[in-house]
């Protein structure tokens, strides 16, 4: 029965971390695609690159919590896992500017591709060098 009840809890949060991804993504997936009419015509944030910091941010975002979705209480998080989450979210970049140019008065941009690229690769790089190790390094009481 305990055992039955762990591995309940540990499906319940595998989905809640699925479900927390899904929902990033999706955050991702609207504000990127709001005409450029709704958002504030501040072009000097453009000029600081604010814009990219913004990608790089919401990707890096993604590919932590993806990573800790397919992480699912093992010692060493997997290269292939990783790579898909780099592929993934790459891809699902690029087509989200592509649907900006298509159903937008908004165009794409490959350099926000590029830093959403950046973000993804430093998230991954962000979960494995930090957030994997201080999880699973700290010892069970």
């Amino acid at each position: 029965m305990l055992l039955y009840i762990k591995y309940s809890l540990k499906k319940a949060d595998y989905k809640l971390k699925l479900f927390a991804s899904s929902i990033w993504c999706l955050f991702i997936l609207v504000l990127c695609l709001l005409p450029g009419s709704d958002l504030s015509k501040l072009s000097w944030l453009d000029f600081l690159g604010l814009d990219k910091l913004i990608h790089i941010a919401f990707y890096s975002i993604a590919a932590v919590l993806w990573s800790f979705s397919f992480t699912n209480n093992i010692k060493k998080p997997m290269f292939s896992s990783q790579l898909f989450i780099l592929l993934f979210l790459t891809i699902y970049g690029f087509v989200i500017e592509y649907l900006q140019l298509t159903f937008t008065d908004r165009h794409f941009d490959i350099l926000d591709g590029l830093a959403n690229f950046l973000g993804t690769m430093l998230g991954i790089f962000y979960y494995y060098y930090v957030g994997y190790k201080s999880i699973f390094s700290t010892p069970l009481p």
